[in-house]
């Protein structure tokens, strides 16, 4: 078996299309493609992202053999004891949101006995998140937990600072904090839109007419998300008026980088015609 067959047999086994594992590798569809039908080599640092995805070390994917048939061939006690050790291997991913999860009660418990329980519940939230992420997603948990986390202390800086515009922490006044927090909030906002569209704009877009008007359409409700609404807002209760602003910053947040990353794909697609 080559290293095509072997990276198809995997990736089948793993129940992940050509797609799914395109994107995990940040590749194009087409290279995953090419790798299996043998007409292209994936790089060293690509072989070593598959071990991982896959479960399985270098020499079995490269080899294309199971860790059952490499435990059944005769070898010598050094290589049968190496093979067992490497069988209940935990990935790093697992092994993060385990430790994650495992210092968020650490630290709620710590603080719940000091007599701040919300004050603990506020702190462990960060690590029981990114532990989650960390158990539950597959393809680029770092890019989720970072998303989470800069959502998280919007949410709480937008609770101590007050109103908030829809993408930006508003401020009315030049006061050297606030700039410092804008400038901050800034420069998070664009790493994590160039992480995402970098992670998720590999795989071109079909140039349609329906993903076209879709693409508009979501870049006319983003403008107007940043546009003055005509509503009273005086008259509406402050925590009201919090929640609504929150809402509506949060479906901003979630349509930019989601317009951002189709724009990108729909231009690979006009530049590969």
């Amino acid at each position: 078996m080559n290293l095509g067959q072997s990276i198809y047999r995997l990736r089948t086994q793993q129940h992940l299309s050509q797609s799914e594992l395109a994107d995990a590798l940040c590749v194009s569809r087409q290279s995953v493609s090419k790798w299996e039908t043998g007409s292209a080599v994936p790089d060293l640092d690509k072989l070593i992202r598959l071990s991982q995805i896959f479960g399985v070390s270098l020499d079995q994917l490269v080899q294309g053999t199971s860790a059952a048939e490499t435990q059944a061939a005769p070898s010598d006690p050094e290589k049968e004891t190496s093979a067992a050790s490497e069988a209940p291997r935990i990935t790093g991913r697992q092994l993060a949101g385990t430790l994650l999860l495992f210092f968020a009660g650490l630290v709620w418990m710590v603080l719940t006995l000091m007599g701040g329980l919300v004050t603990g519940l506020i702190v462990a939230l960060p690590f029981l998140l990114c532990g989650l992420i960390c158990l539950l997603v597959r393809f680029h948990p770092g890019l989720w937990c970072g998303w989470s986390l800069f959502l998280l202390v919007r949410f709480f800086m937008q609770r101590i600072i007050g109103s908030a515009s829809l993408l930006l922490l508003y401020t009315n006044t030049q006061q050297r904090t606030q700039v410092i927090l804008f400038l901050l909030n800034l420069l998070a906002l664009a790493l994590l839109l160039f992480a995402t569209v970098r992670c998720y704009s590999q795989k071109p877009m079909a140039n349609t007419r329906r993903n076209r008007l879709l693409l508009a359409m979501g870049w006319l409700i983003l403008i107007l998300l940043h546009l003055p609404l005509p509503i009273p807002w005086e008259r509406l209760e402050p925590t009201a008026l919090f929640w609504i602003f929150s809402a509506l910053s949060l479906l901003s947040l979630a349509l930019l980088p989601t317009v951002l990353v189709a724009s990108v794909r729909l231009y690979r697609d006009r530049r590969s015609q």
